[in-house]
């Protein structure tokens, strides 16, 4: 038994069953070959792409063809000018003259250079001026925040500190007046003592002291002009009105 597969097309299409007679045999559809499809197919696509390359390049030769036209022949367009060509006022002068003429131009060069070295250095000095004050701010900000004291406190201290030495001082002076009080007191107690001291050496002096001698020639003192040997004449302003004034000429003589 044969296979459809081992069989030619004229064998199948002689084996294929009989078709009615209302079908035409041009309208069955075309049995399938044996043939390779895609090498007439990539012909094809070559063949469109290189007569579009080609009418490309054609259309690209008519446009310059037309803009060349327009514009006009070769000698109607702008030659580049030489790079080795010189100003007109520059060209006329000499040597001596283009030399002065390149010293000015070089020292307004140098001119300018030191401005603006000179304003890039004040730039900085400033610079460096802000951000030192600005450190200086962050600095004092940061040991007022650690220090946590401003200035009601520190006043607050300083008043505290003012009263205590206030006390103090207070209580020094009436130390010192206590003191003189008490130095006053006994003060009177001991002139009352040198009094009756010298009141009992007096007596003591007194009693032992030798007979009276016979009585001599008053002679007159030179110093005060009153007879040798007796008191001299005293005022009553000079005379002792009180007891306090009579103890203290003694404590004196003493």
């Amino acid at each position: 038994m044969s296979y459809p597969a081992d069989l030619t097309p004229q064998q199948a299409r002689a084996r294929r069953r009989p078709l009615p007679r209302h079908y035409d045999e041009n309208t069955l559809p075309v049995p399938v070959e044996d043939h390779d499809h895609d090498g007439p197919s990539l012909l094809k696509i070559g063949a469109i792409g290189l007569g579009a390359a080609a009418v490309t390049a054609l259309g690209v030769l008519a446009t310059r063809a037309v803009v060349d036209a327009i514009a006009g022949d070769d000698e109607d367009r702008p030659h580049p000018r030489s790079r080795d060509h010189l100003a007109p006022r520059y060209a006329n002068l000499d040597d001596r003259a283009r030399q002065d003429m390149r010293s000015r131009a070089r020292s307004l060069y140098d001119e300018h250079d030191e401005h603006a070295a000179e304003i890039r250095a004040r730039a900085e000095r400033e610079a460096r001026a802000r951000a030192r004050q600005r450190k200086e701010r962050e600095l004092r900000r940061r040991h007022a925040r650690e220090n946590g004291r401003g200035f009601l406190s520190q006043l607050t201290d300083s008043a505290g500190k003012l009263a205590t030495n206030i006390t103090a001082l207070v209580a020094t002076a009436n130390s010192a007046v206590d003191g003189f009080h008490q130095i006053a007191g006994r003060a009177e107690g001991m002139m009352r003592d040198f009094d009756h001291t010298a009141d009992r050496l007096r007596e003591f002096l007194g009693e032992r002291r030798s007979p009276p001698r016979p009585a001599r020639t008053a002679q007159t003192n030179p110093s005060s002009g009153h007879p040798r040997g007796t008191p001299p004449d005293l005022s009553p302003d000079d005379l002792p009105h009180s007891k306090a004034d009579l103890t203290r000429d003694r404590a004196h003589r003493l």
